[in-house]
């Protein structure tokens, strides 16, 4: 079993804090001299600790002469270190706060080459939040076509303010969709209404046991999502915790023969596919 001293280390205290908080906790009112003898601290060291933890909350300091000390009881301990550590996040996160602008400017003076046109050029994020910031980034810097292998368009109300920008700066948007549902439907007028073009290829879905998704942008960059969209057809399914929970893992790939290769593949199943905006 841990022991208590431990315990308090891991909440944050000193070893001197631990041993010292624990002597009074269990003796009671003590002074200096009897805290160092019984804690084992050297008295030169007893004061200021008292005097952290005094500032913690977790010692009541006397004004007689000579000082003397008591501890809260443990029960408040956790409260009060638990208080202590989210005031340290606080002051954090105010801080990241104030110095992002400044991360900011220098990322947007040092990243247009992020997604050059080097060749053989690989990269890969996992993280749910790190693949929407590089998606939304990639189709900022398409210029001519956006191709699109998709499932059902569920990330289609997140993404639809980027979608009419980049589609009202010209840039032609297709998407083969693997799903031919109701929802889908509706999602596919929403995003032809913008000026792109969806359809439904039923060799896209007969394939299930890949749950690949991916876009090839102006045939330099082929962007492949191992993520399977959840089957919220099920009952119980909770759209959120199953795109928190689940594999976002997301290569981005530049090389032109390989965009060629997806980009041909595209054209063949749409020149073969149906409208999908229609049931």
């Amino acid at each position: 079993m841990t022991n208590p001293e431990t315990l308090l280390k891991e909440l944050g205290l000193t070893e001197y804090e631990s041993k010292a908080y624990l002597v009074l906790a269990a003796r009671g009112e003590l002074t200096a001299e009897r805290v160092s003898v019984m804690a084992k601290i050297p008295l030169p060291r007893v004061y200021d600790t008292m005097s952290s933890l005094s500032h913690r909350g977790l010692v009541i300091v006397t004004k007689t002469r000579p000082q003397k000390f008591s501890s809260i009881s443990p029960e408040e301990i956790l409260k009060l270190v638990k208080d202590d550590e989210q005031k340290k996040l606080n002051e954090k996160f105010r801080q990241m706060e104030e110095i992002m602008p400044q991360i900011l400017e220098t990322i947007e003076k040092t990243d247009e080459n992020k997604y050059n046109d080097d060749p053989d050029t690989l990269s890969y994020v996992k993280r749910r939040v790190s693949v929407e910031t590089m998606w939304n980034e990639i189709h900022r810097r398409a210029r001519k076509s956006v191709i699109m292998f998709a499932g059902d368009l569920y990330w289609l109300y997140e993404t639809r303010p980027l979608l009419k920008r980049i589609i009202g700066k010209g840039v032609s948007y297709k998407i083969l969709t693997s799903k031919k549902t109701d929802d889908m439907v509706k999602r596919a007028k929403t995003i032809t209404s913008l000026g792109a073009k969806i359809k439904y290829n039923k060799e896209i879905s007969q394939n299930k046991n890949i749950p690949i998704r991916g876009a090839v942008i102006d045939n330099k960059w082929t962007v492949l999502f191992q993520h399977q969209e959840p089957d919220y057809s099920k009952k119980g399914t909770n759209r959120t915790d199953s795109l928190e929970q689940g594999d976002f893992t997301t290569l981005i790939i530049s090389n032109k023969l390989i965009s060629n290769v997806f980009a041909s593949y595209f054209d063949l199943l749409w020149k073969t596919g149906s409208v999908a905006s229609k049931k």
